[in-house]
């Protein structure tokens, strides 16, 4: 049976994984212009915002699939 949750969970889970790939990349483009301790945070900070972002879309996700089966019933 088709479910909201199972569709959303994944697609939030690559974009996390995307977001990683890509603080990633920006990290070795930064490796001569910045210094590795400007770096290493700009790193955490990335990855700290990924996560975050992922959260709330999940959490987005999960109260609207909540009202849309409150309201079926």
């Amino acid at each position: 049976m088709f479910s909201a949750a199972r569709v959303i969970v994944p697609i939030v889970w690559v974009g996390f994984i995307a977001a990683l790939a890509y603080a990633g990349y920006v990290n070795e483009l930064l490796k001569d212009a910045v210094a590795p301790w400007h770096r290493g945070i700009l790193l955490m900070g990335f990855i700290i915002g990924a996560g975050a972002t992922s959260r709330h879309l999940a959490k987005i996700a999960d109260q609207r699939f909540r009202i849309r089966k409150q309201t079926r019933r």
